[in-house]
């Protein structure tokens, strides 16, 4: 795979997640890998994905609906909304902003933008399939990631929220542009621009930094 584009690596892990093939997936990573998803959370070193995997993406129909696809020498940028059908019916629509470190045609870094807050939100307000659903989930994250990981997951509902959300909007504001999909995850706020692009900043100590505009 070393011959592919960080987005054709990159665009290799939602088809193997759609086939459910594990193998496939798994295959795309290196063996210093780590998947932050949500980047609130710890990430999951390579010998913790076939846990992610039982956990998060076994048995469910997970889809990507695709708003942007964004490249550079060694990363990838996609700017989703994903679509989660599970077992009893529910269906979940997350909007996030996805960046791939890929190096010699495998995936390094997954960072996936998202908001558990917000998650949790359309699940309590969905009804009783999105409950059971839930809680087949937090089952299998307390058999695959034990207390100690569950817990650690669940601190991604600490974010910087609406300060750091205000705070890129009034970035983006003095440097002529115009956003949509502004998300907060733990320390982290990321972007669309309207016109084309994505942003991913970090707030800390009250400000932004590390700015970084895609492409």
């Amino acid at each position: 795979m070393a011959d592919l584009s960080p987005l054709e690596v990159a665009r290799r892990s939602p088809q193997a997640v759609a086939a459910q093939d594990q193998g496939a997936w798994i295959a795309l990573f290196t063996a210093d890998a780590e998947v932050h998803d949500p980047v609130s959370s710890p990430g999951h070193a390579h010998p913790a994905l076939r846990a992610f995997w039982a956990t998060f993406i076994a048995g469910n129909a997970i889809r990507f609906e695709v708003h942007q696809d964004l490249e550079s020498v060694d990363h990838a940028v996609r700017d989703v909304t994903i679509h989660t059908g599970f077992p009893s019916g529910a269906v979940l629509q997350v909007p996030a902003h996805l960046r791939y470190e890929v190096v010699q045609g495998r995936i390094r870094r997954l960072h996936a933008h998202w908001e558990l807050g917000p998650m949790i939100v359309q699940v309590t307000l969905a009804g009783p399939r999105a409950w059971w659903a839930s809680t087949l989930t937090f089952l299998r994250m307390a058999r695959y990631m034990g207390l100690v990981g569950t817990v650690a997951y669940l601190r991604g509902l600490h974010t910087v929220g609406e300060r750091g959300r205000r705070a890129l909007r009034a970035w983006a504001g003095e440097h002529g542009l115009a956003l949509e999909k502004v998300l907060a995850a733990g320390r982290h706020v990321t972007a669309s621009v309207i016109g084309g692009g994505v942003l991913f900043a970090t707030y800390e100590r009250g400000g932004l930094s590390e700015v970084t505009r895609y492409p």
